[in-house]
């Protein structure tokens, strides 16, 4: 036994063996965090929708007051990195001319005053995994013969076309108690602002108290039709919607309150989070990081078993495989985790010192299972020894682990 325990060690850990573990461990490892810094995705949602650039848009809203909060309407960009991996480089700008407007910029942007209005740009040039980009406004009130321009442009590391973005903003006040004498008056004023601006559609949004009707690229011919087409509608109530949302009629008015805009808001970026999935090559990566982290393990349980039998002048050199095999197992099993579940291992020291106490604990029943075996004269195949300290030691161990994962901040 004895022998075959020393043949055995010294094919596994030879240096040509333990170079190519190490080789394999290194080269999965390097994919991955390649992957983590150059794998982002940028995505980008407009009314709820993903949004294809470039865009551009015309957009009518008419006020039930003198001014209105347009930030919370779901017309300005919304932007994600939905994936596992961080998007590096981000340099998000926001050009802004404005008149009759009052529009407050968030912390996270940084404000210059340029020729034609304001030039916002973004601080943290990083977009981790699973976050949004922070809004740019506080708020953007518009007020009755408001005008403004957005002009939104954003790289990152590894584009080649930019995201850009383009939307003219007119607010004005029109209101008659009557909803649909209001509406026929909307319709017939918003025709007439596209035929003088030569516009073959537009984006209607019209407020009324807590809700907001909107129109997605209205045509001038729809606009026409606009007064039979509203006395048609089913009337909504503040917290219903009555957009049937038909697939390809870009037409069929919705109906909604600014807080169902947020949490639809909420709801298609959270969607869009968890159908990433990983690329293809990173579970062949996974699957190569599961084998070595297996043999590892199993290693580490042989020598546990045969320390005992092994010569004294290979002690050493099976206890420094013990520390290695620990050692590669955890590293395999933490990017494993980590490739696959997001943050299941935030603290890689307090787990390292788990993994090796976990180890250590382990090859303290074997000894002490072996050395009753020995004092008593029992069979070696015996494993009552094992199972009687396995029991004994069990919640001291499981206590000194839980102090690690409590304790350790790293």
């Amino acid at each position: 036994m004895g022998q075959k325990t020393n043949e055995w060690l010294k094919r596994i850990f030879s240096v040509s063996t333990l170079t190519t573990v190490a080789t394999v461990v290194a080269a999965c490892i390097a994919i991955i965090q390649y992957v983590e810094s150059n794998g982002g995705t940028f995505i980008a949602f407009v009314n709820n929708e993903e949004a294809k650039p470039p865009i551009k848009n015309t957009i009518l809203v008419y006020l039930d007051k003198d001014s209105a909060d347009l930030s919370q309407l779901g017309i300005f960009p919304k932007i994600t990195n939905p994936s596992k991996y961080s998007l590096q480089d981000v340099l998000l700008t926001y050009r802004i001319d404005s008149k009759s407007s009052n529009i407050s910029y968030s912390d996270y942007f940084s404000v210059h005053r340029v020729a034609n209005g304001d030039q916002v740009t973004n601080i943290d040039k990083t977009l981790y995994a699973k976050t949004d980009m922070p809004e740019p406004f506080y708020y953007f009130v518009i007020k009755d013969n408001g005008e403004a321009s957005v002009d939104i442009r954003a790289t990152y590391k590894g584009v080649d076309t930019p995201f850009t973005f383009q939307a003219d903003l007119f607010a004005r006040k029109l209101y008659i108690p009557e909803p649909e004498k209001r509406k026929d008056a909307i319709f017939d004023d918003a025709y007439n602002f596209a035929s003088n601006k030569n516009l073959d559609k537009i984006n209607l949004y019209i407020l009324d108290n807590e809700s907001v009707e909107s129109f997605k690229e209205i045509t001038l011919n729809k606009l026409l039709e606009g007064k039979n087409t509203v006395r048609n509608q089913v009337t909504a109530t503040n917290e219903e919607s009555v957009s049937e949302n038909q697939e390809g009629n870009k037409n069929t008015p919705e109906i909604k309150t600014v807080k169902q805009i947020e949490k639809e808001n909420e709801e298609v970026i959270k969607a869009s989070k968890e159908s990433q999935g990983n690329p293809w090559y990173m579970y062949i990566v996974g699957g190569v990081l599961v084998i070595i982290m297996i043999s590892a393990y199993c290693a580490d349980i042989v020598l546990c078993a045969t320390f005992m039998g092994i010569e004294a002048q290979d002690k050493m050199k099976a206890f420094i495989g013990f520390i290695l095999a620990t050692f590669i197992g955890y590293l395999c099993c933490f990017y494993f985790l980590n490739l696959f579940e997001d943050n299941s291992i935030e603290r890689f020291w307090a787990g390292l010192l788990l993994s090796y106490h976990i180890a250590f604990s382990f090859a303290l029943l074997f000894f002490c299972s072996q050395k009753t075996i020995d004092l008593l004269g029992l069979d070696d195949d015996s494993e009552w020894p094992f199972l009687l300290y396995f029991i004994l030691f069990a919640w001291p161990f499981i206590s000194i682990w839980k102090f690690i994962l409590n304790n350790i901040p790293y």
